[in-house]
Parts: structure tokens; C-alpha cells; sequence
């Protein structure tokens, strides 16, 4: 595969499957663009991670459940390399436990990261 010149935007790239794939596609010439919430030390280390191989990559924080700070996203990759070729939607968040002990909020959260995120970066990224 080959990805050089392309920009890449990796949410939830801080960490597990997330990190994974924004150092695969650095590996194959993408410019990577690491997207993270509250794991700034961690989106850095992927970033460090690129930048050992040759790679190029830059961390931004954001919550791609708020649809303004997803949009953020898009924009500081248009900024920087002034295109979009590939969006992966890693971010989630899982709570685990009965469903009688989840409470409302923490149900708006797993919905607002896993669905809505998906939908907010996606609809961003169609813009330009």
C-alpha cells in the first residue's frame, strides 16, 4: 500500500487499535494527523512513534462528540497539509457493568463518542 503525499486523520490514536493504524499508515508515506481526548502524553508517544520511522504527524486534542471541536479536527489537517485522503474513527469508550447501574450521563457519553462522533467527524471531513 502506498499512502505517500495522503493525510490522515486517526481518531482516538492515543492509544490501542487507534495508534495502530495511524502508525501503519505513517509506515506506508502518510502524513498523520493523531486526534485524542484527555491522553495528550499518550497521542504524543504515537506521534514521537511516527517521527522515529520518518514519518510526519501531529497530535490534536478533541472531543469528537461535540460536533464544533470534531469539525477542529478537520480543519487544523486542512491547516497544516491542506488535504483529507483518509479519516479513521477509533475513538470509544466503553463503560462496563449492568445496565441498571449505568446512569444516564455515562450512557451519553459511550453515545456520544461511538455513534455521534463517527457521524460529527465524518461530516466534517465531507466539507472540504
Amino acid at each position: 500500500m502506498d499512502f505517500s503525499g495522503q493525510t490522515a486523520i486517526v481518531t482516538g490514536a492515543s492509544g490501542g487499535i487507534g495508534r495502530a493504524v495511524a502508525y501503519r499508515l505513517a509506515r506506508y508515506g502518510a502524513n498523520v494527523l493523531c486526534a485524542y481526548y484527555r491522553q495528550a502524553d499518550a497521542a504524543e508517544e504515537t506521534v514521537a512513534q511516527i517521527r522515529a520511522i520518518g514519518g510526519e504527524a501531529v497530535a490534536c486534542g478533541t472531543d469528537v462528540g461535540d460536533a464544533k471541536a470534531a469539525g477542529n479536527v478537520i480543519s487544523a489537517a486542512m491547516e497544516r497539509w491542506g488535504r483529507i485522503d483518509v479519516l479513521v474513527n477509533c475513538a470509544g469508550v466503553a463503560h462496563y457493568g449492568p445496565l441498571e447501574t449505568t446512569d444516564l450521563e455515562r450512557w451519553r457519553q459511550v453515545i456520544g463518542v461511538n455513534l455521534s462522533g463517527v457521524y460529527h467527524t465524518c461530516r466534517a471531513a465531507l466539507r472540504p
